[in-house]
Order: C-alpha cells, then structure tokens, then sequence
C-alpha cells in the first residue's frame, strides 16, 4: 500500500505536466521511442518544461514499480 500511496504523492506533484505528455504523445506530437526521447522531445517542444524531465521520469518509474506489485496469489480459490 505504501508503494502505491507515495506514488499517488508524487502524481499530485507531476500531474499537470503529465497529462500534458501523455496528451502530446498520443496525439503523434510526440514521437521517441523511449520514454527519455520522448521527455527530451517534449521538453524541446515546450510541452513540458526542462525541470519537469526528471520528475516524470521519477513519476514513471514508480508508476511502473506500483504495477508490478500486485499480488493476488493469496485470494486464488484451489
């Protein structure tokens, strides 16, 4: 639960500039093939600002993190 409410934190922080990327990206504005090209590209672009890289690329990391920590191995009914 820790994992999931710090990240939560950080998404509080990032949010605005997030939404901004993942907007661009999907839209085409944006075209890296990695997560860090397309953070660079943004960044150039002016869709997210220089000091919003690394704290998105934070924010991911977590977001990811979070996602590999489910475990329902306990609820399966044998």
């Amino acid at each position: 639960m820790g994992r999931v409410e710090t990240t939560y934190q950080m998404l509080l922080t990032v949010d605005k500039a997030w939404q901004a990327f993942v907007s661009a990206r999907s839209k085409g504005e944006i075209d890296g093939d990695d997560l860090d090209t397309a953070l660079r590209q943004a960044a150039q672009k002016g869709i997210i600002s220089e000091s919003d890289v690394e704290a998105l690329r934070q924010y991911d990391a977590r977001r990811f993190d979070c996602l590999l920590t489910d475990d329902f191995e306990h609820l399966r009914a044998d």
